[in-house]
């Protein structure tokens, strides 16, 4: 299983959140990686393809684009 939560918080670390809200964030983006990767393997994507592809999935949706507040 990815870890959805370490990759995450790499790429806020330049966005400047308060933790509560940070840890809000990254438990949202968290479940929205696990759900779309469990889609994806569901549908008999290969695992490291349903990585990128969820990565990719997160990095074109609403929820991301939420977390680029600026700092």
């Amino acid at each position: 299983m990815p870890d959805w939560k370490g990759e995450i918080e790499r790429r806020l670390a330049s966005v400047k959140l308060e933790p509560a809200h940070e840890t809000a964030v990254i438990e949202e983006l968290a479940q929205h990686l696990e759900d779309a990767y469990a889609d994806l393997i569901s549908g008999g994507v290969p695992p490291l393809e349903a990585e990128h592809r969820a990565l990719a999935e997160l990095e074109g949706s609403e929820a991301w684009s939420r977390t680029r507040w600026p700092t």
